[in-house]
């Protein structure tokens, strides 16, 4: 009976690991400078507020990143180990829609789109469902990031942070 209930266990933990695995996705594009990278992940974590409202962090990376400590800058986008990666804060504004406060990028193939921006990533349509956050990351026509024309239009969920 206890090597039952241990396989049983076993399974099910497999099993929720796989369905929290498949919340998780990004399609869409980052491009730097006409050179485009794909951002295949995406994670959530608790994010640093700078308002009354709770963050969350949110990291979008070009190599899998579910071994990093958490989803800060530093650990994500700045540490170069993940390839291509876009981090950023959000919250809720003041009339209940999310925004992004800060942001923080990489890309492999442009030395000049990299570094921490505000003001660069425009979020449009997001929801909380089912403990799931999905929605869309973009940039306005002819961003300009420190000299690199950046173009980012991701549509992503990933599950919300415990």
């Amino acid at each position: 009976m206890y090597k039952f209930t241990l396989a049983l266990a076993l399974a099910l933990t497999f099993a929720a690991g796989t369905a929290f695995a498949a919340d998780a996705s990004v399609t869409g594009y980052y491009r730097a400078e006409g050179k485009d990278t794909k951002l295949s992940f995406v994670r959530s974590g608790k994010g640093e507020s700078y308002t009354d409202q709770p963050a969350i962090a949110i990291a979008f990376t070009e190599k899998d990143a579910s071994d990093a400590k958490d989803v800060s800058a530093d650990a994500i986008a700045f540490s170069h180990k993940y390839g291509s990666a876009i981090t950023m804060n959000v919250s809720k504004n003041s009339d209940g829609s999310y925004e992004v406060a800060d942001s923080a990028f990489h890309h492999t193939g442009s030395e000049k789109a990299g570094g921490n921006a505000s003001g660069i990533l425009q979020l449009k349509d997001v929801t909380v469902a089912n403990g799931v956050m999905s929605g869309e990351v973009y940039t306005k026509p002819d961003t300009d990031m420190f000299g690199a024309k950046v173009e980012i239009d991701l549509k992503f969920k990933a599950p919300m942070p415990k």
